[in-house]
């Protein structure tokens, strides 16, 4: 098929989103084009906005080449696929239209100008002058036979309008504090961030931190009246604490860590059959964790992985005090790598252990499958994506790009592609057991290996690889 000629109208819209929630105006097309209005973002620094727009662009529009300038304009271009019907002799066709957008930016403001390009017309292939006056008798009245065209054009440039104008609205959302809660932590996130107060439970459901991260005041800790090491006087010594050490996000939430950190680790320390060690580790009067130290090792690569992965955790802790005084105090973890075989004793039942290595925190288990590259069909509990397969389709419609060709031919489809979840929640081998067209084909294999991580799925406690099998719908909204 061959392009269409229009002329060129600069079209300049924008509207106005003082407050979350407002309802956006209508795109208004006259036969002069659009009064230029301004996109109001009250109290939003041009950076602010800059960065919702770039996001915007490379979310919806990858693979597009972009112009730019920090914090002033963004310019692109881009196409509205069957941006409007129109009939003449009964014959229906229909037109994508091509356009360039450019987005002016400055404090509380954004205005988006549009320049409309090239046409194509199908079902027919051949070139035809066309202006967007056409739709306007010598009054500016809208045609008749015009009408509904005019009204799909407005539509289909509103499209452009409310994709940004609800991305926009879900950034500034995020500024506004939302309650989470589990069984071990509750509290408010803002800008992404925990914000303001929050609890964190021990496994028998009692609150153990209460802590205010927007300003870091500790206003809660479980009493503890054992005995701490703790390095006064240039010694290590036994002593009760008036506050005892615990992880800014609570226990639960640091060995969670810890354990994903470790999962880094597991092949290295399968490998001599021995499977448990105990690190010591200081945490200083800043509540930073030093001085790592393995006491009870298994190998030099081993012991050196698990180093490496227990300093990639950086959570804070609360200090430790003797009255008044901050303290520095020793810990230890014991590490269990779990092969399947059976496990080995506990650390604490070790007539060896003792006091003198640290404080023993609790210990930790590293499960492993036998056979780590065993694909599972069917699992106790089956990987899905985060917030489950409904948001998954949300996510494919929101990012499926339908391939132009198929598009113009009115193809439509599903395409059935079988994946791997990884035991990480990694996609991978994505390949298609049953198409209908190679372009879709491709999208579809596109859309699937550019998945977020999945949650893996589960047998007898550890995460596994799942093989996975869903269709991807290809239909052409009416």
């Amino acid at each position: 098929m061959r392009k269409i000629l229009i002329s060129c109208c600069l079209f300049v819209f924008a509207i106005t989103l003082p407050l979350l929630g407002q309802e956006l105006p209508m795109f208004v097309a006259t036969s002069h084009g659009v009064d230029s209005v301004i996109l109001r973002l009250h109290g939003e620094k041009a950076a602010d906005i800059y960065e919702w727009i770039m996001g915007w662009v490379e979310e919806n529009y990858r693979n597009t080449q972009v112009t730019r300038i920090k914090n002033t304009s963004i310019q692109f271009g881009s196409s509205l696929d069957r941006a409007f019907k129109a009939t003449q002799r009964n014959i229906s066709y229909f037109f994508d239209i091509e356009y360039d957008l450019k987005i002016e930016i400055a404090d509380s403001l954004a205005t988006l100008k549009l320049r409309l390009g090239s046409v194509w017309w199908h079902p027919l292939s051949r070139k035809a002058d066309f202006s967007y006056a056409t739709f306007f008798n010598k009054n500016g009245v809208v045609k008749a036979s015009y009408a509904d065209s005019k009204m799909q054009l407005e539509k289909s440039i509103d499209r452009i309008v409310s994709s940004l104008q609800q991305y926009i609205k879900g950034k500034q959302k995020l500024r506004i504090p939302t309650l989470t809660q589990n069984d071990f932590e509750k509290g408010y996130v803002k800008d992404e961030m925990k914000y303001s107060v929050w609890q964190y439970f021990n496994s028998k459901k009692e609150v153990e931190l209460v802590i205010n991260h927007s300003t870091g005041k500790v206003m809660y800790i479980i009493p503890d009246s054992s005995s701490y090491l703790v390095f006064k006087n240039g010694e290590w010594v036994a002593s009760k604490l008036d506050v005892h050490p615990i992880p800014i996000t609570g226990f639960h939430n640091y060995y969670a860590s810890i354990l994903d950190a470790l999962g880094r680790s597991i092949k290295l320390c399968m490998e001599e059959n021995l499977t448990r060690l105990v690190v010591s580790f200081d945490v200083d009067t800043l509540g930073s964790v030093v001085n790592y130290k393995v006491v009870n090792g298994i190998d030099v690569n081993c012991d050196g992985a698990v180093l490496n992965c227990l300093k990639s955790v950086r959570i804070k802790w609360v200090p430790a005090r003797v009255g008044k005084k901050l303290v520095n105090t020793k810990f230890a973890l014991g590490i269990i790598f779990d092969d399947g075989k059976g496990k080995p004793k506990s650390t604490a039942d070790d007539n060896k252990w003792n006091l003198s290595a640290g404080k023993l925190l609790e210990e930790l288990t590293v499960k492993n499958l036998v056979n780590d590259d065993k694909i599972f069909t069917f699992v106790e509990k089956s990987a899905e994506f985060v917030g489950g397969l409904k948001a998954f389709y949300l996510w494919l419609q929101k990012n499926l790009h339908y391939p132009v060709h198929a598009r113009r031919m009115g193809l439509e489809g599903k395409v059935f592609v079988k994946f791997i979840i990884e035991s990480t929640g990694e996609i991978t081998n994505a390949e298609v057991v049953k198409g209908f067209n190679g372009e879709c084909d491709q999208e579809a294999l596109r859309l699937i290996s550019s998945s977020p991580n999945w949650v893996p799925g589960m047998q007898s406690g550890r995460a596994i690889r799942q093989s996975y099998q869903l269709p991807i719908a290809f239909k052409l909204s009416e």
